[in-house]
């Protein structure tokens, strides 16, 4: 038996931080929003066939924080576009290009994990 790739991800967001996280999702990592099925009240973001459904987070779980880990096609675009935008200062942009591995936090303090994807291939992660 082996775990191909999860069905559904599930982030939770403050509401209060809901619009900057789905910009970031939307404008910074360039993910599509779905607007397939916007009566469930939560946010959804594609990454290929890939759902992360961004929700409101409950008060009672405000210092919680989920993570993801992505790999990346053309990691070093990426790593690019984010210190170009301001996102990421060009020292970590050097270390991740070095590295092939970046971590950082979206506007909900969830932990987003990029690697690059030619980097992480047969060795596990």
């Amino acid at each position: 038996m082996m775990v191909e790739s999860p069905s559904e991800i599930f982030l939770a967001v403050p509401a209060e931080r809901m619009a900057a996280t789905e910009k970031f999702y939307t404008e910074v990592l360039g993910l599509m929003r779905d607007r397939s099925d916007e009566s469930s009240g939560s946010i959804v973001v594609m990454i290929g066939d890939q759902r992360i459904q961004l929700l409101e987070q409950a008060e009672e779980l405000r210092e919680r924080y989920t993570g993801i880990s992505l790999q990346v096609h053309g990691f070093s675009s990426l790593i690019d576009h984010l210190a170009e935008t301001g996102f990421l200062p060009s020292s970590a942009a050097q270390t991740a290009r070095r590295s092939g591995r970046l971590e950082i936090s979206d506007p909900a303090g969830n932990i987003i994990t990029l690697a690059d994807y030619f980097n992480t291939q047969g060795d596990g992660r």
